[in-house]
């Protein structure tokens, strides 16, 4: 049997810093009451109106030693539909990090749809 990657029920979105803080910003009262952040902290810092958040820590190491905590800190919670997570630049020291979190995203890397 072929190893299955862990990937939250919710959807998971993969977005860059700068495309992720210009998405949060867009959202409605209501989408961020639906939706949990997980980045690092210089991201979190600029998160107003998010009462759902996980810390990644401070750089890469620790983003990458914590993204399947980030992950299943919200498996139980219902009331959580869409994990907006940082994705970090494509570069080699990102590898490791890019790589689970693209499996956990299913790929699905970019903007969420918008109703």
């Amino acid at each position: 049997m072929k190893y299955r990657h862990y990937s939250p029920h919710q959807e998971v979105y993969a977005l860059l810093p700068e495309e992720l803080m210009k998405t949060l910003h867009s959202l409605t009262p209501d989408e961020k009451a639906t939706g949990a952040v997980i980045a690092r902290d210089q991201v979190l810092s600029q998160c107003e109106g998010f009462a759902k958040t996980f810390s990644l820590g401070e750089n890469v190491k620790t983003a990458t030693h914590g993204l399947f905590a980030g992950l299943r800190a919200f498996d139980d919670d219902d009331q959580v539909q869409i994990l907006y997570v940082e994705q970090l630049p494509d570069q080699a020291e990102n590898r490791a990090y890019r790589n689970r979190l693209s499996k956990a995203a299913s790929n699905k890397e970019g903007l969420p749809p918008r109703s």
